[in-house]
């Protein structure tokens, strides 16, 4: 009888464990990825395209609101053209810097581990463009404290603080990049990976910051190896498929939404200068302004 009773207790072990077994990853989800196992170039394009939006998006259009380029028409364009801003109307671009480039762009580089260099370089150059970016919007802002763990409210440092930063990151950037292996990288919307193109973005990107400082010889001699082609130009194109509302440009897509006519240049200080035909033009004589006026030109009727 004692026999029978430890076969029992044992068959009862076993079956519970074999039990246990048959659901031990019951809830492992078997589509879910680790960051880990995702190669870093992969990360890229979502944060090429974050940069995107964060660079000619909503705080671009306040931006020409409040430059003169552009009139607010209607509704909440209008209402901002008038100074009527809350904060809520930027926190799409904060999302984009501090959550859709920065984390993006340090996450590659923290999974390269020295070796790419033209990776690397390419992803610093466009923390430099978005952090740049944001100083020049709002001023002061978060940097040397961001994403520090354990730390929930980083500090914000002075814009000419962020931007002698942003200088020194482009520095670290075009080191890398003029040591980086030619290649090629498909994950790269902007350049394909053509090391040269970024090189030249990163200088130019030099020459800006240099400007919002003032200091005008230093962003002379930057742009002497900034930029040197139309086509070498950080201008991204949509692919612009008429079946894909996301997928053409933003104003295009503005324009022909729910805000056609909120929105344009029609009697913005900044066309009366430009257009040659205005009473308040300031073209030189010797100075055809005709296609920068075009250029800038948006029609709020027409996206």
């Amino acid at each position: 009888m004692k026999n029978y009773k430890y076969i029992l207790l044992f068959a009862t072990l076993y079956l519970g464990a074999a039990c246990t077994d048959l659901v031990d990853d019951v809830n492992d989800d078997l589509t879910e990825l680790s960051a880990d196992v995702i190669p870093p170039e992969k990360f890229l394009t979502g944060a090429q395209l974050a940069n995107v939006l964060a660079q000619v998006g909503h705080a671009n259009r306040i931006s020409g609101l409040y430059t003169g380029q552009l009139t607010g028409f209607a509704a909440q364009y209008k209402n901002i053209y008038d100074y009527t801003l809350t904060s809520e109307e930027t926190e799409s671009t904060w999302n984009r810097i501090y959550q859709g480039v920065v984390p993006q762009t340090r996450l590659i580089i923290s999974k390269l581990e020295g070796e790419n260099a033209l990776l690397h370089g390419i992803c610093q150059v466009m923390e430099a463009h978005v952090i740049g970016t944001a100083a020049t919007l709002f001023g002061d802002i978060p940097y040397e404290e961001i994403f520090i763990e354990g730390l929930e409210d980083p500090k914000f440092d002075e814009q000419a603080t962020v931007l002698a930063n942003v200088q020194l990151l482009l520095d670290e950037a075009i080191d890398n990049l003029n040591v980086a292996a030619t290649g090629v990288i498909s994950e790269d919307i902007y350049y394909n990976g053509d090391k040269q193109k970024w090189l030249e973005a990163a200088w130019s990107l030099k020459a800006r910051y240099y400007m919002q400082t003032k200091e005008y010889s230093s962003a002379y001699s930057a742009a002497q190896n900034g930029i040197s082609t139309a086509s070498n130009n950080m201008n991204f194109i949509p692919i612009g498929d008429s079946s894909i509302t996301g997928s053409k440009n933003t104003y295009f897509t503005l324009l022909n939404g729910s805000r056609a006519g909120d929105i344009g240049t029609q009697g913005s200080y900044f066309s009366g200068l430009l257009d040659p035909s205005g009473t308040t033009s300031r073209n030189h004589a010797k100075t055809d302004e005709t296609a920068r006026f075009e250029y800038m030109t948006v029609d709020q009727t027409d996206g």
